[in-house]
């Protein structure tokens, strides 16, 4: 029984991290653009 459930857990929890990964990569992505925008208009500022 035991395996059983951890076999089940661990199916979720794949089912949950691919998600979350496909989820934390659009968001990291556009994330990581707009701070690139950002540091681009802070660097001009400083210049």
């Amino acid at each position: 029984m035991k395996l059983g459930v951890s076999e089940f857990f661990s199916v979720k929890y794949r089912a949950l991290v691919f998600i979350w990964g496909l989820l934390t990569t659009e968001t990291s992505f556009l994330l990581w653009v707009y701070a690139a925008l950002g540091l681009e208009k802070r660097n001009v500022l400083l210049i």
